[in-house]
């Protein structure tokens, strides 16, 4: 019995005491009901209540640099990896426009190339037609890959999956078609620098300064994307030692329990 209650008493102990085992609480939302999710603009992002999606109308445009044109929800730190999914459905895009969703640091700046971690997804529009791509801001600066071009068409729902793999450093992505389940495009890459030194608090979209500066060529300032979001899912991932130290503390527990250790201990 000594023996049981001595190890019980160091799981116990080492669960309490592990570092980075603290795990966010999984996030989803069917927009059945209003997300409450946060914007600068609630003219151009909000809850469709009728067809219970998330409308974002993405603009170029702005007043100057400052963090706008986002919408998503503020979450806890949900690092060091994850596994997020969602449906999205273009409604219409105008050349240099862009929807982009993934998770950014609480700065928001990173959807624009400017300062800041995150890793997000992107639609766009731009010479060579409809493209797709995959960008990590890490701690080492910006990584980036993208995908064929007019492989997703205007009007069409597909299920995007994004991730990152702390044990890797590898993000990834991947598009279906949502009625089929046909797979459109399945991506990686590595995170620059090993990973994120920022918390990924804000799951969303960001278009943070994107046309604010007159001198750059590549954005049109009036350009603008409608997307519809819905069945946003997200999954905090734990840091791999994390992971292995949680798996053998509730093996013990299990077989604690199976000797009825845990339920007859007496001090």
């Amino acid at each position: 019995m000594r023996r049981n209650i001595a190890l019980c008493s160091c799981v116990i102990v080492g669960l309490f005491c592990m570092p980075n085992v603290t795990v966010a609480v999984p996030y989803s939302t069917d927009f059945s009901t209003d997300p409450g999710w946060t914007t600068d603009q609630p003219a151009n992002y909000y809850w469709d209540a009728t067809n219970q999606w998330y409308h974002a109308r993405v603009e170029n445009n702005a007043p100057a640099y400052q963090p706008n044109r986002y919408f998503g929800k503020l979450l806890p730190p949900v690092g060091p990896g994850f596994a997020l999914s969602w449906d999205v459905q273009v409604a219409s895009m105008q050349w240099s426009s862009a929807v982009e969703f993934g998770l950014f640091d609480s700065q928001l700046k990173a959807g624009a190339g400017l300062p800041g971690q995150a890793v997000f997804a992107t639609l766009s529009y731009g010479d060579s037609g409809r493209s797709m791509g995959l960008y990590a801001d890490g701690v080492g600066g910006r990584s980036v890959v993208w995908g064929p071009y007019n492989g997703w068409q205007v009007g069409q729902w597909y299920t995007c999956t994004l991730g990152y793999d702390p044990a890797t450093d590898v993000a990834t992505f991947g598009l279906r078609d949502r009625g089929t389940g046909t797979p459109i495009w399945q991506t990686g890459l590595l995170v620059l620098g090993g990973g994120f030194s920022n918390d990924l608090v804000f799951l969303g979209g960001s278009r943070y300064g994107m046309g604010d500066d007159g001198n750059y060529s590549g954005v049109n300032r009036g350009a603008a994307a409608q997307a519809n979001i819905d069945n946003v899912y997200m999954a905090p991932i734990p840091a791999p030692g994390a992971v292995v130290l949680v798996g053998i503390g509730a093996s013990l527990v299990t077989w604690l329990r199976r000797r009825g250790a845990l339920c007859s201990m007496s001090l």
